[in-house]
């Protein structure tokens, strides 16, 4: 897990994982206050630390529901062509999902957080849910909470750091299907809420980070892996991918 400026969720993310858990687990976890390193480092370096068949990475706007963790192990374990699972997205309409006569919040970045009896009820209404979905070709799903084999994920090194913010969550899903004919698998039973709040819009807002200038560099990025100019970052060397991990361009957030 990654922070950022996160000071109202952590708490309750933190009491998600302690109550809300059905396996023992390790958190890793880096504060990033000052973009001292860009959210792929983290997670790749986060990542490096653990020894479990599975690694989770979670943003902290969100809220875990009773037994995420076991659902979403039985859902890899499920699904053979799974390369990665997710929850069950839950956003500003949670209240309509709880009772259909209620309405929806009309903002996802603004609505409140579900209270923990909120995500107790609907993991108890959705527990024989089986409409889970895949995401395959170029509509992947972006990485709120995800669920990969530590495997998958060393045979892939890990996330492309080229791609400092945004992408390198659709650039690995896309590295899984093409190395392993894999996909992302939403478990339906299995919900989290997440804000969709935007990190790096929040320190675009503080002026710590040049969104412009990141949304183009995520795109000529994308781009060049996407037409062979750029080599995969698992087809490269260590000594390559070293080399751009100490790179300022890679290594660090554009600042205004």
């Amino acid at each position: 897990m990654v922070a950022y400026r996160s000071e109202a969720d952590l708490p309750s993310v933190f009491e998600g994982l302690k109550t809300f858990n059905s396996f023992p687990h390790e958190l890793h976890f880096h504060d990033n206050i000052g973009n001292t390193k860009t959210l792929t480092m983290a997670w790749n370096e986060l990542a490096s630390r653990g020894k479990a068949d599975y690694i989770v990475f979670l943003n902290t706007d969100i809220r875990l529901s009773p037994e995420w963790d076991a659902r979403l192990i039985a859902g890899i374990e499920r699904h053979a062509d799974a390369g990665a699972v997710m929850p069950r997205p839950v956003g500003h309409d949670w209240p309509k999902l709880i009772d259909p006569a209620k309405s929806a919040y009309p903002e996802s970045n603004t609505a409140p957080a579900p209270p923990p009896e909120a995500m107790r009820h609907l993991a108890e209404a959705w527990k024989d849910q089986e409409n889970d979905y895949s995401f395959g070709g170029d509509c992947n799903a972006a990485f709120y909470a995800v669920m990969v084999r530590r495997s998958i994920f060393e045979a892939l090194k890990g996330f492309d750091e080229r791609l400092r913010f945004y992408g390198q969550d659709h650039d690995f899903q896309r590295r899984v299907m093409n190395r392993f004919g894999k996909y992302t698998i939403i478990i339906a039973n299995a919900p989290v809420w997440h804000r969709c709040g935007g990190s790096v819009q929040k320190a675009a807002e503080r002026g710590e980070v040049n969104f412009s200038a990141e949304m183009q560099h995520c795109g000529l990025i994308t781009e060049s892996l996407k037409n062979g100019s750029m080599l995969e970052w698992d087809i490269l060397s260590d000594a390559e991918r070293q080399q751009i991990h100490k790179t300022p361009r890679y290594n660090r957030m554009p600042t205004h």
